[in-house]
């Protein structure tokens, strides 16, 4: 018998990528699916106990704007409540924060969730943020020795922004600053991708979560990958995991000079490192792993 699924989806930059997923499984006939809006969800009066339900909400239960959708997340929440088949959607851009802290533990599949979490959140798949162009290839010579391109979140109280702003005033003392090529906000005259493709380290700062798109379109673009240490714990790819000195190298605001020039100095190393970090996208960026491992839970509970 095959699974039916209702996915109740609402926002958040991860959702596509669990949609994905669901689309595979529905399009390999391995699930029956039904995809609906929250506020559609809010509306249904019965579900029948052999269906699962896939639920997601607005990610962050402390953002004002969870406000704007509380009476009708109560609604959501309340027809899911007596349901036997629940498994939530945890879109959270972090994977340490508990995006459904006001309901109990039930099974989750999570955004680039932390390592340390998985087994008190109960998570039970891991998904990341999605790439419009993962399978693209790049081209392979590099211009550019070091490139920081970020936004520094202008009006944010987010801890992300100080750690973006230091990366910054770092670079600009750094002693080989003139091989630093440093662009802040958005710059809609530069290809990102290729942008990428043409650098040799790419410095990646942490975003609304301890990870987030840049890193991925580092390691896709063969750009070696200087991640700021907040990455450390999170599962960036859900079929693979990054080791950190053989996939990427991390750094600390005390440690950056240290880790740029140890790279400068080791052309070998920035090439290893590359090689290795886009051959671990490639074998766990793709929706197939985590897709089937969606689906053999489910199974299991048939």
């Amino acid at each position: 018998m095959i699974p039916k699924i209702i996915y109740v989806f609402h926002s958040g930059i991860a959702v596509p990528y669990l949609t994905s997923m669901l689309d595979y499984l529905h399009k390999t006939r391995l699930i029956e699916l039904q995809a609906v809006t929250l506020r559609q969800f809010s509306n249904f009066t019965s579900i029948p106990g052999d269906i699962f339900i896939i639920y997601q909400t607005y990610p962050d239960e402390h953002h004002h704007k969870f406000e704007d959708y509380k009476n009708m997340i109560q609604l959501t929440d309340d027809i899911i409540s007596n349901h036997k088949n629940v498994i939530l959607f945890d879109a959270h851009d972090s994977g340490t924060v508990d995006g459904f802290s006001r309901l109990p533990k039930l099974p989750r599949i999570k955004n680039t969730p932390n390592i340390t979490k998985i087994q008190e959140y109960n998570i039970i798949v891991p998904t990341t943020f999605p790439l419009k162009r993962p399978t693209m290839n790049y081209p392979t010579s590099k211009n550019i020795d070091i490139s920081f391109k970020a936004s520094l979140m202008d009006g944010s109280t987010h801890p992300s922004r100080h750690i973006r702003c230091e990366i910054e005033e770092n670079l600009k003392k750094y002693k080989f600053g003139k091989r630093c090529k440093i662009s802040l906000g958005k710059d809609k005259k530069t290809n990102y991708m290729m942008h990428l493709a043409q650098t040799k380290i790419s410095v990646n700062a942490p975003g609304y979560g301890e990870a987030c798109i840049r890193h991925l379109m580092t390691l896709n673009c063969g750009s070696c990958m200087l991640a700021h240490e907040s990455i450390n714990n999170i599962k960036l790819l859900p079929g693979a995991d990054l080791v950190d000195g053989d996939d990427y190298l991390s750094f600390t605001l005390d440690n950056l000079y240290e880790k740029l020039d140890y790279l400068l100095s080791k052309t070998h190393e920035i090439k290893r490192i590359t090689a290795n970090g886009r051959h671990k996208f490639q074998e766990g960026y793709p929706i197939i792993k985590p897709a089937m491992q969606l689906i053999n839970y489910i199974n299991s509970r048939m």
